[in-house]
């Protein structure tokens, strides 16, 4: 998506995330990486382990579920 790859180490080192991630024991961080790379997999149009990712995120914590519907087409029915 040609971001600044360091600006990933302001939202990481900010100790309100690492305390919900890792002191609350929640698994909203093992969820957002599955998801996260998935996504990048997703952009790469490898689909097959971007569909395995994302199924984990999916089965880790059901969010993705709801956000997955906007990375879709408009498809109609």
């Amino acid at each position: 998506m040609k971001l600044n790859a360091k600006n990933i180490f302001l939202y990481f080192l900010n100790p309100l995330v690492i305390i919900e991630l890792t002191g609350n024991l929640h698994f909203e961080g093992v969820m957002l990486f599955f998801f996260i790379f998935g996504l990048y997999f997703f952009f790469q149009n490898k689909w097959l382990f971007s569909a395995i990712l994302i199924g984990l995120s999916i089965s880790t914590k059901l969010l993705p579920f709801i956000v997955i519907a906007f990375f879709l087409p408009n498809i109609r029915f």
